[in-house]
């Protein structure tokens, strides 16, 4: 577009111009030769002469020429009526984008709202999960017609056996008596229900077995209530006595077993003493069950004793017996203890 309008601010100085090529003329008789500006060949004639010009005038354009080679241009009337300004394309392209943007928004917010109210596939397969295809529906269940056949045929079946049971029904009431005959005749026999009520303060061989024991079974399994006697092992979890004493006449003793083995047993002597008896088949020693110092009671009984696994007597090692002699508690020896 700038050479264009450079071309025509030329046209102007150029209207002279002749179809021919004019001839230049020096002014005031100068030779062509005469050197125009500093320049200089290597053989001293200038670079720039009258020559040259004439050299150059004679390749310059006709004013014919000019126009021939502008004719495939537009003026600038001839383009803006032609073809749109930047600006107006800027503001066109501007407007369409804002309303592309303002239709791509109104799409979303419809797209969207049909998405909410619309099924996807699979939510439409597993709502119609529960409903039967005509295929499937004809596969189980009977057509009207069918069903019809069916019933019809079920009726004269039904009315059939109608008849066949009136027949018998007749026949049956021909060789038998009649109710009031049979009440007649059994006036004189107890009824079920007389007997069960008769019978209902007695138990069956059955209810009694699993209810009580043999007397055999009894005296095997219990003690007796009062006197008697017991032999043989006595086996049972534990036996708790809420009253009363366990007396052992005739010199007896209480064996305590562990393992299979007797671990120690209890006595008396003849003043009335207690005898522990240890070290029956192999060990059978005494063990407390260890305690700290802090786990004593306070004030036990005077002779009470314990084993102390945190008390020490003088420089002695940790776990002693302790005695309570009624104001403290020492070793067995009486000596004071430490912990």
């Amino acid at each position: 577009m700038r050479r264009f309008l450079a071309l025509l601010a030329l046209l102007p100085s150029l209207a002279w111009a002749q179809s021919t090529k004019p001839q230049f003329v020096p002014p005031n008789g100068l030779p062509l030769d005469t050197p125009l500006g500093t320049a200089r060949n290597a053989d001293g004639s200038g670079v720039v002469t009258f020559a040259t010009m004439q050299a150059g005038i004679a390749g310059a354009v006709t004013q014919s020429q000019l126009a021939g080679a502008l004719t495939a241009y537009l003026t600038s009337a001839a383009a803006a009526a032609t073809y749109a300004a930047t600006t107006y394309v800027d503001a066109a392209v501007q407007t369409e984008t804002s309303r592309a943007k303002e239709a791509e928004q109104a799409n979303a917010s419809a797209i969207a709202s049909l998405v909410s109210d619309s099924v996807t596939q699979s939510d439409l397969t597993s709502s119609l999960s529960a409903y039967l295809t005509t295929t499937r529906s004809d596969a189980r269940y009977a057509t009207p017609s069918a069903v019809a056949s069916a019933v019809q045929g079920e009726a004269n079946r039904a009315k059939g056996a109608e008849q066949a049971n009136a027949s018998a029904i007749a026949g049956i009431k021909s060789d038998y008596i009649t109710s009031s005959m049979l009440d007649s005749t059994l006036g004189g026999y107890v009824t079920g229900a007389a007997l069960n009520s008769a019978l209902s303060t007695y138990l069956t061989q059955a209810q009694a077995t699993s209810t009580y024991l043999t007397q055999s079974q009894a005296s095997s399994t219990y003690l007796p209530l009062a006197g008697g006697s017991l032999s043989g092992a006595l086996n049972t979890q534990q036996i708790t006595i809420s009253r009363g004493d366990i007396v052992l006449t005739g010199g007896g003793s209480v064996l305590l077993f562990s393992g299979g083995r007797t671990g120690a047993y209890f006595s008396t002597n003849s003043f009335g003493d207690l005898v522990i008896n240890t070290a029956v088949g192999g060990g059978g020693g005494i063990r407390m069950i260890p305690t700290t110092f802090a786990s004593l009671p306070s004030s036990p009984p005077a002779g009470t004793e314990h084993y102390c696994s945190d008390c020490y007597i003088g420089s002695g090692a940790k776990g002693v017996n302790v005695l309570y002699n009624g104001t403290a508690w020492t070793g067995v020896s009486g000596a004071a203890i430490s912990h």
